[in-house]
């Protein structure tokens, strides 16, 4: 499975949880992301999440360094959160991504703290969200953390397939069924 840390921006861990937990994920889900990310990557921008008192949850997906996805969170009021992917296989494509994405938010409202405990965090594969800011509600952080689990599950998934050798047992991992 995977290790999940969820920060808020100024850097003090919100949790850490076990990946169990993302078996909350619906295979309908699973798999829709699933073979948006195998199919076409690239075709993952401004899509459509769903929509709480905060307004249409939207994502924005990247992956253009090896072993690492990024997906952006957004609301109306812009960047709500960062979901970072690290698979383990690529130490440098790792810190070359986090250094990316924390130069990409710095000025936002972010400070260097999420970014160093995503950088300490030794276990892989990770699944970080990072809160630009606490002030997003209960009912958009859930659903957020709701599609970055379904993103997690998927593209690790898809690793396991690409590195068979890796640490990631594709038989360990739900995969998507047709429903």
């Amino acid at each position: 499975m995977f290790e999940r840390i969820k920060t808020i921006a100024e850097g003090h861990s919100v949790r850490e949880s076990s990946p169990s937990e993302a078996s909350r994920v619906s295979p309908s889900h699973l798999n829709w992301i699933e073979r948006l990310l195998s199919e076409s990557p690239a075709s993952l921008q401004d899509i459509s999440l769903g929509e709480s008192r905060e307004g249409k949850l939207t994502l924005e997906w990247q992956s253009v360094f090896q072993g690492v996805g990024t997906a952006y969170f957004r609301t109306d009021r812009g960047i709500i959160a960062i979901c970072l992917l690290l698979h383990g296989r690529f130490p440098a494509s790792e810190r070359a991504a986090i250094e990316a994405v924390h130069q990409a938010v710095q000025s936002v409202r972010t400070r260097s703290g999420s970014f160093d405990l995503v950088r300490k965090h030794s276990g892989r594969p990770l699944q970080a969200i990072i809160l630009m800011d606490d002030a997003s509600g209960l009912e958009t952080q859930a659903l957020t953390e709701y599609w970055s689990d379904c993103l997690a599950l998927a593209y690790f998934s898809l690793l396991a397939v690409s590195f068979p050798e890796s640490d990631i047992a594709a038989s360990a991992l739900p995969r998507a069924t047709a429903v």
